[in-house]
């Protein structure tokens, strides 16, 4: 994700561009590029203004639907199922 961004929106495109742009990948530089974008999706804190809480917040935007949709897309893009990490927590 691009470094300095401080627009909600263009935070969150550029989250969901990096994570489509490399989901079905499972290696390499793509790979760590995908973990970068799927890891701030995961994040629950609600404190940090461009965080993935906060954004949706603002955007009215539901984090748990969202993260379901992703991972989702990560399923079809492997081919299986895949569990989501952190057990769904909120």
């Amino acid at each position: 994700m691009k470094k300095g961004e401080t627009d909600p929106m263009l935070v969150l495109l550029d989250a969901l561009d990096q994570y489509h742009s490399h989901v079905g990948e499972t290696a390499g530089e793509g790979y760590a590029k995908f973990e970068e974008a799927r890891a701030w999706f995961e994040t629950h804190d609600d404190k940090d203004p461009l965080g993935f809480e906060r954004i949706c917040a603002r955007l009215i935007l539901d984090p748990v639907r969202v993260r379901a949709t992703l991972e989702r897309r990560r399923s079809e893009a492997l081919g299986r199922s895949v569990k989501p990490r952190g057990g769904g927590k909120r």
